[in-house]
């Protein structure tokens, strides 16, 4: 079953990282999803575009059972919300992929890539 284009769903999680100032960061949010506008997210801390930063879903029944997973940071865009700072990120997920990059090279390398490993 697809989705509809307007249907959103929200997933407590927790985002890991670089900050811009390089700073390690952990912090709770909501990770948002629909077919329309893709996984958006808020946090009170900017990370650059392009960056990589781990998801993982925080759930009552979850018990410790979720693993981090890397997106990469698409956009971002300040936001002002009730005098406070925020930023809106949308990200994507990166998936890794084994191949072999030249002929007499390692026999595979490991890289990310976005979208589906072909």
């Amino acid at each position: 079953m697809t989705p509809a284009a307007n249907e959103l769903f929200s997933f407590a999680i927790e985002i890991s990282g670089w900050d811009e100032s390089e700073a390690f960061f952990v912090e709770h949010t909501r990770l948002e999803w629909s077919a329309e506008t893709g996984e958006r997210l808020l946090i009170h801390r900017p990370v650059p575009s392009g960056a990589v930063v781990f998801l993982r879903i925080v759930s009552p029944t979850a018990m410790d059972c979720s693993f981090p997973v890397a997106y990469r940071v698409e956009e971002i865009r300040k936001l002002a919300e009730n005098g406070r700072r925020l930023w809106e990120l949308r990200v994507s997920q990166l998936h890794a992929c084994l191949h072999s990059q030249y002929e007499h090279a390692r026999a595979a390398e490991l890289e990310f890539v976005e979208g589906q490993c072909t």
